[in-house]
């Protein structure tokens, strides 16, 4: 009989100790890859006035005093944003922790001058118009300084040799984490077409081609982690580790009707200012970053959505709802 899976936890406790704050500034982007959805590579959304922003960031970070504020920045291209340097520098001399997640495309000498105000970043692989080598060196850069994390976006067509690219990171770079990525129509949607060989690579990316787990802990100090593996929690006390592209890639990202702990752990912000508790809206709009008596949620959602695609997303504490 199959042993009933009632909870999704943190992997490590000390994952509860922050409050993230996932922010898309906007949809200027120097790629525009064929399975992102459009309106993250528009230009429509220029960024917000930096005043705004900044007031926004402190009013978060006077909301939790018991937690450490970690603000991941995304785009579109986030280091393109006209003021990307300055609010680095502000959210670091107000005491939040700092990250993003970025294409590494930007040159060495940028990730050089601002290397020292990142905590954590995750550089994702875009094979359609990254270029490879460049991409290694900048994660072989930051690693000297930050703690990174590396996606690879798993192109079926490319598959082979993206999956060199993740064995050579993982081989070559000790305490970078690497994920390989599999991909879905406007990041949502239908999956891509893979081979059975390709399912079996995604589902266990531990295997073949002589590489060691690709999907590992950043090892080296003082690295910092905000989210990371879940374990499965089951009614007979038992625990199993899942991470969030394992979870997609098997197709075990439905969580309908639990509660989960989006808006508690971590919300995240659109380009127009919107706050919600997580990129899969459920809950609706909870506020928009001008609003002056802005407040937090206090209490857990129902999920209302039969999959879960957004990693950050998965990364909340869920459990079944007693009846």
């Amino acid at each position: 009989m199959a042993r009933d899976y009632i909870k999704l936890k943190h992997g490590n406790p000390a994952y509860e100790n922050y409050f993230v704050v996932n922010w898309c500034f906007f949809t200027i982007c120097n790629f525009a890859c064929t399975y992102c959805p459009t309106f993250l590579h528009d230009g429509k959304h220029r960024g917000l006035d930096i005043n705004l922003v900044k007031n926004f960031c402190r009013k978060i970070i006077e909301m939790k005093p018991d937690k450490r504020v970690f603000f991941e920045l995304t785009g579109g291209e986030i280091t393109y944003y006209k003021h990307f340097s300055e609010l680095m520098n502000f959210l670091k001399d107000n005491g939040a922790d700092t990250g993003m997640i970025s294409n590494g495309s930007r040159d060495l000498a940028f990730w050089e001058k601002h290397k020292h105000l990142i905590d954590h970043i995750c550089l994702s692989f875009h094979p359609e118009q990254g270029d490879a080598e460049h991409f290694f060196q900048v994660v072989k850069l930051l690693n000297q300084e930050t703690t990174v994390h590396v996606n690879i976006m798993m192109l079926p067509e490319k598959f082979d040799a993206l999956y060199g690219l993740a064995t050579r990171i993982s081989s070559e770079i000790e305490g970078v984490s690497v994920a390989i990525q599999a991909l879905f129509e406007g990041m949502s949607g239908k999956i891509f077409s893979y081979t059975d060989e390709q399912k079996n690579l995604l589902e266990n990316p531990s295997l073949p081609m002589g590489t060691n787990i690709l999907y590992r802990r950043a090892t080296l100090a003082p690295k910092k982690v905000y989210r990371g593996e879940m374990k499965k929690v089951f009614s007979d006390g038992t625990e199993e580790v899942a991470n969030p592209p394992e979870l997609i890639s098997k197709g075990e990202n439905n969580w309908f009707g639990w509660k989960c702990s989006i808006g508690l752990e971590n919300i995240v912000i659109d380009p127009g200012g919107n706050v919600l508790r997580g990129w899969c809206k459920v809950g609706g709009v909870i506020g928009n970053v001008s609003d002056e008596n802005f407040r937090l949620p206090s209490n857990q959602v129902i999920c209302s959505t039969k999959n879960c695609y957004c990693g950050l997303d998965i990364m909340a504490a869920k459990e079944v709802v007693v009846l």
